[in-house]
């Protein structure tokens, strides 16, 4: 059993960042299995029928992986998994808003009677 690295978890992220978007999230939808191949990984990935002419076409379009011409899984090499997880959209900070100004704290008093009582 191989133990996947560093490199192969951060290339499978890369993956599904950028394939779950165009499979509109839907659970199952992409599957990606990184496999032992001698030295190397390869990555098979399964886009289930509904998405995968469009996910296949969008593919094609931006990058130079070669796309099975009868639909089966995509078995992408690391760099070519690296280069469809480029396709991702840089994830968007989210709009931080600036936290009202409020009045400093003021503490109360404690000197005299009020100490006294506290401390008996």
């Amino acid at each position: 059993m191989s133990i996947a690295t560093t490199t192969n978890r951060s290339l499978l992220a890369g993956l599904y960042r950028t394939l779950d978007p165009l499979c509109e999230e839907t659970c199952d939808a992409v599957r990606i299995a990184c496999v032992p191949n001698g030295t190397e990984h390869r990555f098979v990935v399964r886009i289930d029928e509904r998405w995968r002419s469009d996910v296949y076409c969008l593919l094609a379009e931006r990058t130079s992986i070669s796309i099975p011409a009868d639909g089966r899984p995509l078995n992408l090499s690391a760099a070519e998994a690296h280069e469809s997880g480029q396709l991702a959209p840089a994830p968007m900070p989210e709009r931080i808003e600036p936290l009202p100004l409020r009045a400093p704290r003021h503490m109360p008093d404690i000197r005299g009677g009020a100490l006294e009582h506290t401390f008996q």
